[in-house]
């Protein structure tokens, strides 16, 4: 089973992309003022976002990547009755790559992406939604959460889908799993061909010991393909 997606279609660019996000940003924006007053300015925010989604040094964590996910919030979003949980995942969503420098390692870029989300909440009157949105984008940090099965299973509903959306690329096709790696690659520019197969294969190693690389029951259907996936990536290392 393959969920129909515009994201990894090759007719819509990252332009066409990025205006999809900005029409998104604007709603969450709007949403965030009528709940608790707080004003976010999008015309100051957007163009960050888009200098840092369409970075020419960006082949992986980009556009293409931060509109999968919000794709894929959207097909699950009636099972998150909370109103407030729904704009702060959409929100976490937007922003959990938005620092992405590969030598830097993900304590940075996750603790440094949740900082740029909340610069612009410094409210108090948002400090429950603020612990929400730090909340899901630590979901993303795979490989901290994977050395401690007890945490990452005692995430919140809301957070397991967060973790299953950023890491459902890994079950699309494997033809194109494997130009997700290799732009991946493109990313760890700074590290020879030996020194990123060793990193990837450990990581790929350690998401197969998990006991379900997806949380929910909903992507719970894709783990046969993603683990067939991951096994051959492994392999094509060797």
């Amino acid at each position: 089973m393959i969920l129909s997606t515009i994201s990894y279609q090759n007719k819509y660019d990252n332009e066409f992309l990025f205006l999809l996000l900005t029409n998104r940003f604007y709603g969450l924006c709007d949403a965030i003022e009528g709940k608790y007053g707080v004003y976010i300015n999008p015309p100051m925010e957007l163009p960050w976002l888009k200098r840092q989604y369409l970075h020419r040094n960006r082949f992986y964590h980009d556009i293409r990547h931060i509109m999968l996910t919000l794709e894929l919030y959207d097909i699950i979003k009636s099972e998150i009755k909370n109103v407030e949980k729904r704009i702060a995942m959409q929100f976490a969503l937007i922003y959990h790559d938005i620092i992405y420098m590969a030598e830097r390692g993900d304590d940075f870029n996750i603790q440094s992406s949740i900082d740029a989300a909340l610069y612009s909440l410094s409210d108090d009157k948002v400090s429950g939604f603020v612990k929400l949105v730090g909340e899901y984008i630590m979901a993303t940090h795979h490989t901290k959460l994977m050395l401690n099965e007890d945490e990452r299973m005692s995430l919140s509903k809301e957070a397991k889908y967060i973790s299953d959306m950023d890491l459902y690329a890994f079950s699309l096709p494997y033809e194109q799993v494997y130009r997700n790696t290799v732009n991946v690659r493109k990313e760890f520019s700074h590290l020879t061909d030996d020194e990123f197969s060793t990193g990837q294969k450990k990581f790929l190693q350690n998401v197969l010991k998990l006991k379900s690389i997806y949380l929910t029951k909903f992507f719970g259907k894709f783990e046969v393909t993603a683990r067939n996936n991951i096994e051959s990536l492994i392999f094509s290392y060797e």
